[in-house]
């Protein structure tokens, strides 16, 4: 499948990297579903399914190369952790939505 070419696209910084490329691959095509999870489990306001989910993809994104949706996933995690209000934890968890769903392979 072509992706097409867009400039607001978020491609791993190991795009090009041969031994990581299937790697990427794999945790690009998985993301749709964390984030569904994500966004079922925001929706029903279970906050430590939202915190979990965070804190996974705080730490799995950059090592995949999308440093900006650790960076995005570490914010709703601490906005979690502080409990902080709702309106200020689903703004950043749609933020955080949205860019997860410019994440592209290649």
């Amino acid at each position: 499948m072509t992706v097409p070419q867009n400039e607001n696209l978020i491609t791993s910084i190991y795009a090009t990297d041969a031994e990581m490329a299937e790697l990427v691959e794999l945790f690009v095509d998985e993301l749709p579903d964390r984030i569904a999870a994500f966004a079922e489990a925001l929706e029903a306001e279970h906050w430590e399914t939202v915190r979990t989910i965070s804190h996974q993809l705080k730490g799995a994104a950059p090592g995949y190369g999308f440093e900006s949706v650790g960076e995005a996933a570490g914010k709703v995690e601490r906005l979690v952790i502080d409990h902080a209000s709702v309106d200020q934890t689903n703004e950043a968890a749609r933020s955080f939505i949205a860019l997860c769903g410019r994440v592209a392979k290649a």
